[in-house]
């Protein structure tokens, strides 16, 4: 870290902690961490901001372009699908769906081990490769339609 900066964005210190040290992002966030809770280093923690909310056109127009551009928060996906937090939990593990969050997040989580569902986002073309695969169990796939169709009429 620069030592002129009183601080940096989480992003830019894990990126040089993954270059002077030749280690992985993962590596990089645990260190980082490691080293806050040992007082080595301060942390200013940075609110992550929500996918910004589309009117349905809009965002009808984003998913024909580009899904990757569209996302909803996990707690979205979770209360859109009607899913349980297992259930959510259960399709995360099986890799049969993806999520992300911001550096400044996965720091938080590493550092406090707590998770908010509101910081974690899901983009549409992993909704959309989740809903296409075969591995999804059928139930699920079901009660998301299901739900979708309940939020139409």
């Amino acid at each position: 870290m620069a030592r002129n900066k009183k601080w940096m964005p989480i992003a830019e210190a894990i990126s040089h902690v993954m270059k002077v040290e030749k280690c992985s992002h993962y590596d990089a966030v645990a260190k980082l961490a490691q080293a806050s809770q040992e007082g080595k280093l301060p942390f200013k923690p940075v609110k992550a901001e929500p996918p910004k909310q589309l009117k349905p056109a809009e965002a009808a127009a984003k998913l024909d372009a580009d899904p990757a551009s569209v996302a909803m928060t996990l707690t979205d996906f979770r209360e859109r699908g009607g899913f349980t937090s297992e259930e959510v939990l259960g399709e995360l593990r099986a890799g049969r769906l993806i999520a992300t969050a911001t550096d400044s997040t996965w720091f938080r989580i590493k550092l406090n081990g707590k998770v908010n569902s509101d910081e974690i986002f899901i983009q549409m073309d992993e909704v959309i490769k989740w809903i296409s695969n075969p591995e999804t169990p059928s139930h699920l796939l079901a009660q998301w339609r299901g739900n979708l169709e309940e939020r139409r009429h």
